[in-house]
């Protein structure tokens, strides 16, 4: 080609996921690897009549003729590593993240310049590992001419581009789209203000349930019409028939182990519980359910229980007509309830004509005994309601399911859940509490290895508690291997993401989150944390409104929206959501900054004092804040590392902090994050 030659392209760029930490641990391990990995990317390149413009380390640069023909080849590659890696081969060990972008380029011999070229290189980090993100300009060019989804996330800024862009996914594996309720535009870090407090942590508990090997004898199901394309569902709470209305607690726990056997599904998004049992008691039609979550099908149903004899009735309905897809009933004996669940699941793998990997069934037992089972669903169902007195009631349970069987891994699951949430909602103290959890957590792993839960409780542990954020990572990104699907592990393992620096991977956690789960007003508060210390304002206003639709109440929330309403130069509405914030710590921290930064230095000092005053045990690191807005940086250093002499968790947003960054320099700085951050 000769110098200077300009038109139009279609780039790609290509990643490796973890090469560098590979090639630390094994550099010759990862360069077979690297080396097989190579050869099969260049052979999908040709297939698609990709131009290999370089390579630069692990990573390639390939231009195509037209977008479709680079977002199908995105597409053939990341399935291709996922057959690979389901198959053992070194060319699937390696993981790939790939962004796409159509623009103006430069041809200068054999290299290629442009805005264009840098602006593919700065997608590719947006993807997630086996993901794919590409351009809005892609985007128009592709929709409706592939065979996989592909969903918005949204407006971006990324680095050396001014205009924000609007960003794409392609769901090369069908995983879990971004609901359409949780677009919104995402803002690069402004000028700085602190989240005050550590919001009460809710770790939301999945189930799981058992199999027992024996036949069932029901009435022939409903077949099948029309199913063809269904590829999202939800679990509604199944209805209480029984006589006394009394098994509340074993209709939700028999619907929550149902959603934990649906999750497995490869290529079926299926909703949290959270956002599920939002309409538990609702006079809410099928279709305005649907749309709400923004699933294709419902699943549900209904539990008579008398005695020991169970009538269990489940219906799959299709959103768009409200027809019904499927429909069985079951009348068993009470031990009958776990071969029920397995019926279930594998009857929708059937109906919706999905794939399973393996041939291991979807419910698989931790007890062999009843009566540890139904403690176990009373804990459960304690748990769940949110309570100080559901907490350890809760506890009670799971230690009476212990007693009885004292193998019941789930059981020891849900114990560290409990003290670990007892924790974050202040009532117990972490030196009594999280040796408890911790305890039950790994002895829940001795038991069953394969369980996410004990791993989110113990990667809460490791990162809240032993601050130790290598165990943190580990243990998250277990749980996530495990349950890639779990919300709650995407919000804390997007904590981790924002505690290390690295806000872009923990933002696309944090929407993840907000997918699984649309109508959980905790994800929703614990993700506009992330977004706030990211910089990204507007996401913090939409979430939390979305939020406070749902609840009212929630606490903090006019804290977090005041604190964006600053950074968005909104300072009117400011004054508005302070007074309707019904966060002490943050109300009080929130005024301070307010009047520190409109020249009212006086006032902030007297909110600044009554923090001292009542909370300084537990609010050092927003009082450090506060006086780093008044310019008096000593004192907040002071008190930043009385911040770690407590152990606060604010000292979690050390390396993502906007109001920290005049300071990064600063060897203060530099000795905290040292210290905290390891």
């Amino acid at each position: 080609m000769t110098g200077g030659q300009r038109r139009l392209g279609a780039l790609m760029f290509t990643d490796v996921v973890g090469y560098t930490v590979l090639m630390q641990r094994d550099e010759q391990r990862a360069e077979v690897l690297l080396d097989e990995h190579r050869r099969l990317l260049r052979s999908i390149f040709l297939r698609y009549r990709g131009t290999e413009i370089k390579t630069m380390g692990d990573a390639f640069l390939v231009e195509f003729a037209s977008a479709l023909e680079a977002t199908q080849c995105a597409v053939a590659i990341q399935q291709a590593l996922h057959e690979q890696r389901e198959a053992g081969t070194d060319a699937g060990q390696l993981r790939a993240r790939i962004g796409i972008h159509l623009g103006d380029i430069e041809h200068r011999g054999t290299d290629i310049l442009g805005d264009a070229v840098n602006i593919a290189s700065r997608i590719e980090p947006l993807a997630a590992p086996d993901g794919i993100c590409i351009s809005q300009q892609v985007a128009d060019h592709v929709r409706n001419k592939l065979s996989v989804p592909v969903v918005s996330l949204g407006k971006r800024r990324v680095k050396n581009v001014a205009e924000r862009l609007e960003i794409f996914r392609v769901d090369a594996l069908g995983k879990a789209s971004v609901h359409a309720g949780t677009r919104t535009l995402l803002r690069r870090w402004r000028q700085p203000l602190q989240i005050a407090g550590w919001t009460a942590v809710v770790v939301l508990v999945a189930l799981v349930g058992w199999w027992a090997t024996y036949t069932l004898r029901s009435p022939p199901p409903v077949p099948a019409t029309g199913t063809s394309g269904v590829r999202s569902l939800a679990v509604l709470p199944f209805t209480d028939l029984s006589p006394a209305r009394d098994n509340e607690y074993f209709c939700d726990g028999l619907t929550e182990e149902l959603i934990n056997a649906l999750v497995q599904i490869e290529g079926l998004r299926v909703i949290g519980r959270t956002s599920s049992f939002a309409f538990k008691g609702k006079d809410k039609g099928i279709k305005a359910i649907g749309e709400a979550l923004g699933v294709e099908a419902i699943l549900e149903g209904s539990v008579r229980k008398e005695g020991d004899r169970l009538r269990i009735t489940a219906q799959l309905i299709r959103v768009s007509d409200e027809g019904h897809l499927w429909s069985r009933s079951y009348d068993r004996d009470l031990e009958g309830v776990f071969a029920v669940q397995e019926s279930i699941s594998q009857s929708i793998v059937e109906n919706l004509r999905l794939q399973l990997a393996g041939s291991a069934p979807l419910v698989q037992p931790t007890t062999a005994s009843l009566e540890a089972y139904d403690l176990y669903l009373l804990g459960l169902w304690q748990l769940n309601r949110g309570t100080e007195e559901g907490y350890r009631q809760a506890i009670a349970r799971f230690e009476q399911a212990i007693a009885v069987d004292a193998t019941f891994a789930r059981a020891y699951a849900g114990l560290a859940d409990a003290y670990t949430t007892l924790v974050s909602w202040g009532i117990l103290v972490p030196d009594e509490a999280f040796p408890i959890a911790t305890a039950a957590a790994e002895k829940a792993l001795s038991l069953a290895p394969t369980l996410p839960e004990p791993y989110i409780s113990l990667g809460v542990i490791r990162l809240m508690y032993d601050w130790d954020g290598e165990a943190a990572r580990m243990a998250l990104e277990k749980a996530l291997d495990l349950n890639p699907r779990s919300a709650i592990a995407h919000i804390w393992y997007a904590f981790y993401l924002t505690r290390q620096g690295d806000t872009e991977r923990a933002i696309f956690h944090v929407y993840e989150a907000l997918a699984l789960e649309p109508l959980s007003t905790v994800i929703a508060s614990f993700a506009s944390m992330v977004l706030f210390v990211s910089g990204e304002y507007e996401a913090v206003i939409s979430v939390l409104e979305r939020a406070l639709a749902i609840d009212p109440q929630l606490v903090g929330a006019h804290g977090q929206i005041a604190g964006a309403l600053m950074h968005l130069d909104r300072w009117d509405e400011v004054p508005v959501e302070l007074e309707k914030d019904n966060n002490p710590i943050g109300t009080l921290t929130g005024w301070a900054i307010y009047y520190a930064e409109t020249g009212q230095p006086d006032l902030a000092r007297i909110k600044l004092g009554e923090i001292i005053v009542n909370y300084s045990g537990v609010a050092a690191y927003q009082i450090a804040i506060v006086y780093f807005h008044l310019k008096e940086t000593d004192l907040a250093f002071e008190w930043l590392w009385r911040a770690y002499e407590q152990r606060d968790a604010g000292l979690l947003w050390l390396n993502a902090d906007p109001c920290l960054d005049a300071y990064r320099s600063d060897p203060r700085l530099a000795a905290l994050v040292e210290a905290a951050i390891r």
